[in-house]
């Protein structure tokens, strides 16, 4: 089978190697809330409409042809149980909710770019499957990144943008049977505990069960948030990281050293001002660093020394900010026209 026709079919084994019913219907939803809600004009948003009005399916109330303007709690259960069988609405779906976790996405993408593909994967035996993820690389980067990562949420982006299946007999995400009483218990002694012995021991028609669909939500939306914030830091440390090894010589012949920084130290005001500086360093970095090299001639070696020279100030700027801000102070105050003004080099981001 060509690589085209193993395409045809890996969104929707993607779906079957889900293995809860539960976890499906959750990406669905998620796709489907944020297809509505999103103010972006995005192909896939548009896509997964016009597959939702392709697929055939039958919502009461609605023609099939527009069957995407049905409200969201009547799709997912259609949709979910069509996933595993439609290539085209499986690529739909995993597209928007793909979207719908950027800085996720972000954050796979930055350790898919550091991986030799063919070291990942798993070929089919009778050349009739999309590929597998070898299960050994796959641990390696579940386990590097899983601590500010839901591994189901994570599971199902490495395989979405690598293209390659779970391995195998792999328990993707990775359930217990008693893993709901297991978490019961493990909550024995917390708050939260407290807050589920208290919801077991109201009787049925308790008025404080009107309020705790509303509380599911808000609670959802911390905890969303919570993610989003941990994954920002995380994407942080990548970027910090690239300069330290980078830019190494670069940041040595500046005499400035970064061997201290570390995101997750930051007051949780200073992540987004010092992620914004950290790109435009990285930016700057990546244009100074081939003016350090030799020139092939006289006058272009004292153009690019110019050139150094006006940059470097920036740089130099640049850094004194974000270590001060790594260090729990405020930035330094920088001379009048040093600020957020155009380069003196052209081609150089501010």
């Amino acid at each position: 089978m060509s690589t085209a026709d193993k395409s045809k079919s890996f969104f929707m084994l993607l779906a079957r190697s889900i293995p809860t019913e539960e976890y499906l219907q959750l990406v669905v939803t998620l796709a489907l809330e944020h297809q509505r809600s999103s103010k972006s004009k995005h192909p896939s948003l548009k896509r997964l409409r016009t597959a939702i009005n392709n697929s055939g399916l039958e919502i009461e109330g609605w023609r099939s042809k527009a069957a995407a303007r049905a409200p969201t709690p009547r799709l997912v259960g259609p949709v979910s149980e069509l996933l595993p069988h439609s290539n085209d609405l499986a690529e739909a779906v995993f597209s928007v909710w793909a979207d719908s976790h950027e800085v996720l996405r972000l954050v796979a993408s930055k350790h898919l770019e550091q991986l030799d593909p063919e070291m990942c994967r798993f070929a089919d035996d009778d050349g009739q499957l999309p590929d597998r993820w070898d299960p050994v690389i796959l641990d390696i980067e579940i386990g590097e990144i899983i601590d500010f990562l839901y591994k189901d949420d994570l599971y199902l982006m490495l395989c979405y943008l690598s293209g390659l299946l779970p391995p195998i007999g792999d328990e993707y995400p990775e359930y217990d049977e008693h893993a709901q009483a297991e978490d019961v218990t493990s909550l024995r002694g917390t708050v939260f505990g407290e807050w589920i012995e208290h919801l077991q021991s109201l009787p049925q028609d308790a008025p404080a069960w009107e309020h705790v669909r509303a509380f599911e939500r808000s609670l959802s939306n911390v905890i969303q948030a919570n993610e989003t914030e941990r994954m920002r830091v995380a994407m942080l440390d990548i970027d910090i990281d690239e300069i330290r090894t980078k830019f190494s010589e670069e940041l040595a012949y500046l005499e400035r050293s970064i061997e201290a920084w570390s995101a997750p130290r930051l007051p949780h005001s200073h992540v987004d001002p010092v992620a914004d500086l950290v790109s435009r360093l990285l930016d700057s970095l990546e244009e100074y660093q081939p003016l350090c090299q030799q020139a092939g001639s006289r006058s272009e070696q004292e153009a690019r020394r110019a050139q150094r020279d006006a940059l470097e100030p920036r740089l130099l700027r640049l850094i004194d900010d974000i270590e001060a801000r790594m260090s729990g102070g405020e930035p330094p105050d920088l001379p009048d026209g040093s600020g957020d003004g155009p380069s003196p080099v052209a081609g150089v981001r501010p």
